[in-house]
């Protein structure tokens, strides 16, 4: 990433309580980005969004499943309501089960998968 590629660019990121999404986090915050973190944890957003603060960026958190259509929906509200607009969406949330399909003990968990993926 570029020095300056994000200042004041709203990004709205999936996946951001850990793993990927946290580290894009920081170094989005380190280019003082707008940003939108989203995942299932609240507690660890908090976290992720307070180190952000530290680091230059803005951050605010909405605790999401993506699997719901209506959590998705009041993600995108939640981020034009506080920030006006979306430059940037990084849809980075995902999920990995590596077993076999005869472990499985059913296909529910794989369906979720391939939907959250």
């Amino acid at each position: 990433m570029a020095a300056a590629a994000f200042t004041n660019n709203v990004i709205l990121l999936t996946g951001a309580s850990m793993g990927i999404g946290e580290q894009l986090a920081y170094r989005l915050a380190n280019q003082s980005a707008l940003l939108v973190l989203a995942a299932r944890s609240a507690d660890k957003l908090e976290a992720v969004a307070a180190t952000c603060r530290q680091r230059g960026g803005k951050a605010v958190v909405l605790p999401t499943d993506l699997l719901d259509e209506a959590q998705c929906k009041q993600l995108v509200e939640f981020t034009l309501a506080t920030y006006g607009r979306i430059d940037t969406l990084l849809y980075n949330a995902g999920r990995g089960y590596p077993k076999r399909f005869e472990d499985l003990p059913d296909l529910s968990t794989l369906k979720n998968e391939i939907t959250l993926n």
